[in-house]
């Protein structure tokens, strides 16, 4: 760690201010990374500017489960289709429900980084938050509204059909069960309200199950590149899912140590960077879902610290002089002991040109006849 800044100055130098900037500079670049707790704070506060942007302007508890009605100048806030989507409601709750779960899940993984748990686990959690922010993205990205309407169908169409291949272990065949039944009548009661909006349900059986979507039905991976991007989303999204099951890449293997490679100093970094997708994606739904329902707008200060965090304990900031400049912009500033002795000195050299001055003054008036 670098020395008081007084010490690091040098009087000789023919420019003062440059002299301090640059002790400024080797001071900033020698703080130390933050690390998977200082992680765990950020994220908290992440949880918090969720609470107030979202749930504070409705009065609402976020536990509630409460649906997050769109303000009333808000895009969400539309007639919608009279059977398939009135009020906006299968678009407006499916996002309510899922940026829910991303809170909740941010909160269950800043408790983890601050008792500095299990890389495995933070980064399974990591997996999970990331999951419902897709939905949430994809849900309030740039899209026309026939195009949004029809990606809410679809993902609810997909809950259900993942919910009636529960049968098929169950031993249940179609009508035993008053549960399964339950879900076949919401499924066909979603196909008829599209159908009679006059949209046109396309109907295909995928490994012996029907699958019902409206158009544009479009793959998986385009809800992933919505919320975190075209490469490195899709990258991350693989390697936290092989976390989360418990068969990770074997790349991971160096962060989560194995057998004959215990994990090293690097360990907590080299995993936080795939933490920070999960914050990234995060912030990105907060924004887009604030966008579409309405709220209070985020403070962009509070917003980037977060990122700043997240990605510099991840070293992903790697040039010295942007890391620099985020520390002042971004980070609380603090004065430093040379700036408190330069201002003071400063005071006292101007309060003694003063002195002179009305010492010079006094004596002039003396000498006069």
């Amino acid at each position: 760690m670098a020395g008081d800044i007084e010490s690091e100055f040098t009087p000789r130098s023919q420019d003062a201010l440059k002299g301090l900037e640059e002790a400024r500079a080797r001071r900033a670049s020698a703080m130390p990374h933050p690390t998977g707790r200082d992680v765990g704070v950020q994220v908290g506060l992440l949880v918090d500017m969720f609470t107030v942007a979202l749930w504070g302007p409705r009065g609402l508890d976020p536990v509630s489960g409460e649906v997050l009605r769109p303000l009333a100048d808000a895009p969400a806030a539309l007639p919608g289709t009279p059977r398939l989507n009135p009020q906006n409601n299968l678009v407006t709750e499916l996002v309510s429900d899922r940026i829910g779960s991303v809170r909740n899940h941010l909160e269950t993984l800043a408790l983890a980084l601050r008792a500095a748990a299990p890389l495995e686990s933070v980064l399974a959690l990591s997996r999970v938050a990331i999951e419902p922010a897709i939905h949430v993205a994809y849900l309030t990205d740039d899209v026309d509204e026939p195009t949004r309407v029809a990606r809410a169908f679809n993902i609810r169409q997909k809950a259900f059909e993942e919910e009636l291949a529960d049968a098929e272990y169950w031993g249940f065949n179609e009508g035993e069960d008053e549960s399964h039944q339950e879900v076949l009548d919401e499924q066909s009661s979603l196909n008829q309200a599209a159908e009679a909006d006059g949209l046109r349900v396309t109907v295909k059986k995928i490994r012996g199950q029907l699958q019902h979507r409206l158009e544009p039905n479009e793959p998986p991976v385009m809800m992933r590149k919505a919320a975190l991007g075209d490469e490195l989303g899709e990258l991350a999204w693989r390697v936290l899912s092989s976390a989360a099951h418990s068969q990770p890449r074997s790349f991971l293997r160096i962060p989560l140590g194995s057998p004959g490679l215990p994990q090293g100093g690097h360990s907590e970094w080299m995993g936080l960077f795939w933490v920070n997708i999960a914050v990234e994606a995060s912030i990105n739904a907060l924004e887009g879902a604030t966008r579409y329902l309405g709220g209070h707008t985020l403070n962009p200060i509070h917003a980037e610290r977060v990122r700043f965090v997240s990605r510099d304990a991840a070293r992903m900031i790697t040039n010295e002089a942007d890391r620099v400049a985020l520390v002042r912009a971004i980070l609380p500033t603090r004065q430093s002991a040379w700036v408190r002795f330069r201002d003071r000195t400063t005071a006292l050299c101007r309060e003694g040109v003063s002195a002179a001055g009305r010492t010079r003054e006094a004596l002039r008036r003396r000498r006069r006849p």
